[in-house]
């Protein structure tokens, strides 16, 4: 097999894991790691086109062998740096046409670009051969634009990509930008779905808030999913759905009347106990609109969130389609038993500290954002009575990244109301 059938059937193989994925964000990672890694890059930059202009998206460095340490060049990643399209990027989405740049001294004075050099003066190397190229969808629509630094061959010398392999990056662009288009209609579904239900009510849910709980679930279960051995596959497949799904966790707060939703200070043991029920309405909800995978998993989410690694959460052993306890769980009292330790599903695990976490450090309707230190202090302390202890480690472990989800998601849109209606 020739050096460009083995690229070519690569590209076919990475072309099914694209297919796979539900979540932008994760995809967008996973497009910027393959292409550094094939072109053996010293460092890459993403882009999204939104609106007409280039949105930066995320920037990995380093060498694509040596990236053991995963959290290193991760998409939410606090020591990241924001590097501002250049004009070579710029031409690129505004063309649709490759940019291979094979010294940047050689560039004329009549190319249609420069390299603004003050962009990368913070980079810990200066790029001296570059390769931009544009995400084009099937109808030729530029979605973005991926740009490398420093492509290098196996012995490390500088090597820009041959006349021959632009067929197979065009190739790879448009499988990603076809795969990035799918991503995107995702999460306008699950959005949507949101934004549907909460059409007529009043809500405090954020665009940021639902997106931070999911980002830092999905963090935590990878992280708790590499300490504990699981195969690659499954952990990149289950990080991906979970991303999505714990978006919806708290769907059911909308069956919840206003009065005891929005009520400021402590609710009555009358008013917890309605306020409780909406687990039960979220995976009811979910149920009822569930199309795909997405919806399934999060039912799940919606009614074990609120678990307890002691079994003292709720609402326990439940039907969801009744709201009646589970024949054979029932207490003394004839109510469902709290499902404890590793009864409660991983993903409802992993949700129930993002939602607490992110909870706790944000304002809401009934009090003031904690402080940081006594939020983590809650969480450390929860370990074992309210959280699973090893998810919690795994939380600790991916502080960083926690936080800079965090800054990436910051609130500034309301679900379906104005900016007047935000808290």
């Amino acid at each position: 097999m020739s050096d460009n059938q083995k690229k070519f059937q690569q590209i076919l193989d990475i072309n099914l894991e694209f297919a796979q994925a539900k979540d932008v964000d994760l995809l967008l990672e996973k497009i910027l790691s393959v292409t550094r890694k094939l072109a053996n890059a010293d460092a890459g930059v993403i882009y999204l086109v939104d609106q007409e202009r280039l949105r930066f998206h995320h920037y990995q460095q380093g060498m694509p062998k040596e990236q053991r340490g995963f959290a290193k060049n991760k998409i939410y990643n606090g020591t990241s740096r924001t590097i501002a399209p250049d004009p070579i990027s710029v031409h690129v989405a505004k063309t649709g046409m490759i940019v291979n740049i094979p010294r940047v001294t050689d560039i004329s004075d009549d190319a249609p670009y420069t390299v603004n050099a003050d962009i990368y003066q913070d980079l810990p190397f200066p790029p001296q051969a570059i390769v931009a190229f544009p995400l084009l969808n099937d109808h030729g629509t530029v979605l973005g634009v991926v740009q490398v630094l420093n492509p290098r061959d196996e012995a490390r010398n500088i090597m820009p990509p041959s006349e021959d392999d632009i067929p197979l990056i065009q190739l790879f662009a448009n499988n990603a930008a076809n795969a990035i288009e799918r991503a995107q209609a995702t999460r306008a579904r699950v959005l949507g779905i949101i934004q549907i239900l909460t059409a007529l009510r009043d809500t405090e849910e954020t665009v940021s808030h639902v997106n931070r709980v999911g980002a830092y679930a999905a963090e935590i279960y990878e992280t708790w999913a590499r300490k504990k051995g699981l195969a690659q596959d499954a952990i990149v497949s289950q990080k991906d759905l979970l991303r999505m799904a714990a978006m919806l966790h708290d769907l059911g707060k909308l069956a919840i009347p206003n009065v005891i939703r929005r009520k400021p200070g402590r609710l009555s043991t009358e008013e917890y106990d309605t306020m409780k029920e909406h687990t039960i309405k979220g995976a009811q909800l979910l149920m009822k609109y569930a199309h795909s995978e997405i919806e399934n998993i999060a039912a799940q989410i919606a009614l074990t969130h609120h678990e307890r690694w002691d079994g003292s959460g709720y609402p326990g052993y439940i039907d969801p389609n009744t709201g009646k306890a589970m024949l054979g769980y029932e207490d003394e009292h004839g109510c469902a038993r709290g499902k404890r330790a590793e009864e409660i599903p991983v993903f409802g695990r992993a949700v129930a500290i993002a939602d607490v976490y992110d909870s706790l450090t944000n304002h809401r309707v009934f009090r003031e954002a904690w402080k940081e230190e006594d939020v983590l202090k809650k969480l450390r302390d929860g370990a074992g009575s309210h959280f699973d202890p090893e998810m919690i480690e795994a939380f600790f472990a991916s502080l960083d990244t926690i936080h800079a989800i965090a800054e990436h998601y910051k609130d500034h849109e309301r679900l379906g109301f104005s900016e007047q209606q935000a808290d």
